[in-house]
């Protein structure tokens, strides 16, 4: 064969490598750290580790109390929780400088987090059984029961193709989809038939953002946390639920990481202070927070009570009391299912904030 066949042929093969796109990368799991993978190219799943790269194609099984982080580019990172399976259909770096992802997110939940400084490159979307749900520069999680799907929304905006429909549903921060119009997260809470779901998907959101807060490659800071809660305990506080969706979601994200345990406090007692039952739900979160955390650290109740009731009396600029003993002692005796139902398994999925971001997809 010639120099200028072999050329052809080197070319050949580079064009069908481009096409064919880049790999994900399996950035950690945690939990039981237990997932399969089935290769375009295999006949049989086989375990996946952390540091593997996935191709297009690969479809995904995460197993029971493990979280999955997946990064397709810097700043655009998929985690999956416990139970999801989901196809990765495209990691693509294109031409015009943009960075294509596309998830089949078939059971479980995802949550995408987006870094908002990238949100001019970044082209993210999630194929659920409803329709596609893409944003740019920004966080959501995509929650997927059967033929029952879930899009939530903390930061920035989103937009969710949906084939009955003949323009996308705009969702924003605090709201959510199930398949038609956006509606308040308070009012999906208030809905039986959505309640559950969106419950996990914000816990999920929250344990997700806490992990990767610091993680300089994944765009998550403190604020995109605080917006979390934030946006817990707005929904919350519409819906009048005492402080337990915030609560969870606290407690979520301080299992996932119990650095943060101090910041949640603050933002769930900032959030909610000029609420008509701000000292109810204070208490509420910081004995859920102190149970994670302590449960978390090894760390005494006791202590970790004394500190966060301290963080908590601050956050109110003293207009709140929340005495130490009492938290020690509603943690011990297990007596704050009332006020702090225990953490579900987290999910996970998100956040950041700019909002004009929405970016139409087709379903097809």
């Amino acid at each position: 064969m010639n120099f200028s066949k072999i050329l052809g042929v080197l070319l050949l093969l580079f064009t069908a490598t481009a096409l064919l796109g880049q790999n994900a990368t399996v950035m950690r799991m945690t939990g039981a750290k237990s997932a399969m993978v089935l290769l375009p190219d295999a006949s049989e799943e086989t375990p996946l580790r952390e540091g593997q790269e996935v191709p297009a194609g690969a479809l995904i099984t995460v197993g029971d109390d493990t979280k999955l982080f997946l990064r397709t580019f810097q700043g655009a990172i998929t985690t999956a929780a416990a139970g999801s399976v989901f196809m990765i259909e495209e990691v693509k770096a294109n031409d015009d400088g943009t960075e294509t992802t596309r998830i089949e997110l078939r059971g479980g939940d995802i949550v995408a987090n987006l870094d908002p400084t990238k949100k001019g490159i970044h082209d993210y979307r999630v194929r659920t059984p409803k329709g596609v749900a893409a944003a740019r520069g920004t966080t959501y999680t995509v929650s997927v029961a059967g033929l029952e799907v879930v899009v939530t929304v903390s930061g920035g905006e989103v937009s969710f193709s949906i084939p009955q429909l003949p323009n996308p549903v705009v969702i924003t921060p605090g709201n959510a989809s199930t398949g038609g119009s956006s509606v308040s997260l308070a009012a999906a809470l208030a809905d039986p038939a959505t309640a559950a779901v969106v419950n996990q998907a914000m816990q999920a959101t929250a344990a997700a953002v806490a992990t990767l807060v610091g993680d300089p490659t994944s765009g998550v800071t403190s604020a995109t946390l605080t917006q979390v809660i934030n946006t817990a305990a707005a929904a919350g506080n519409t819906n009048g639920d005492g402080g337990s969706l915030v609560a969870v979601v606290a407690a979520a994200a301080t299992q996932a990481n119990a650095s943060v345990a101090t910041q949640v406090v603050q933002a769930a007692v900032a959030a909610t202070a000029s609420s008509a039952n701000a000292a109810a739900v204070a208490n509420t979160v910081v004995a859920s927070v102190t149970r994670a955390a302590a449960s978390s650290t090894g760390q005494s109740v006791a202590t970790v009570a004394a500190t966060l009731s301290q963080v908590a009396n601050t956050a109110s600029n003293g207009t709140l009391n929340v005495n130490t003993d009492t938290i020690t002692n509603a943690v011990n005796n297990s007596n704050t299912t009332s006020e702090s139902p225990p953490a579900q398994t987290p999910t996970d999925v998100e956040v950041e904030v700019p909002v004009d971001n929405i970016v139409v997809s087709p379903t097809d």
